[in-house]
């Protein structure tokens, strides 16, 4: 699997200098971006939002709000968190807060797949094209041994 390779330490890294922090280099690897349908997406964002509240994502930001975070600055301005302490507030029911996560988290995803797009260097994969989760780690070995990044 592509996770034992890259632990392994058989992937092999490119360094380059980063502009954005003169000194310190980047690290490049091969960069796969994995797609595929959009309704799926979206279904598994609104799955991970509601576990993230069936653990106690409300008593989380109950906590932090009770501890002095103030609930317009970070890391409470971040999605879900600024909308369950509107619900902690009772500013909006739990539900509502629930329902505008699972929203603003679908626009994000959606923002990073138009970013990422332009980037001439991501190779994009359709997941359910290239066979599944199997089908897409043979892809990625396969890509990233023509690279010369593993042997």
């Amino acid at each position: 699997m592509l996770s034992e390779l890259i632990s392994q330490g058989t992937v092999l890294f490119d360094t380059d200098q980063n502009p954005s922090n003169p000194g310190h280099e980047l690290h490049f690897l091969y960069g796969p971006a994995l797609t595929g349908v959009p309704a799926a997406l979206n279904a598994a964002i609104a799955e991970r939002a509601r576990g993230m509240v069936a653990r106690g994502m409300m008593d989380e930001v109950r906590r932090l709000l009770e501890a002095g975070h103030d609930p317009e600055r970070p890391p409470m301005d971040g999605i879900g968190y600024r909308h369950f302490a509107l619900a902690v507030q009772a500013r909006m029911t739990a539900e509502e807060a629930l329902r505008l996560m699972i929203r603003d988290t679908t626009r994000y995803a959606k923002r990073q797949m138009t970013w990422f797009a332009r980037d001439p260097e991501i190779r994009w994969l359709d997941v359910d094209g290239a066979g599944g989760v199997e089908g897409t780690t043979e892809t990625v070995r396969k890509h990233i041994t023509q690279e010369g990044l593993i042997e």
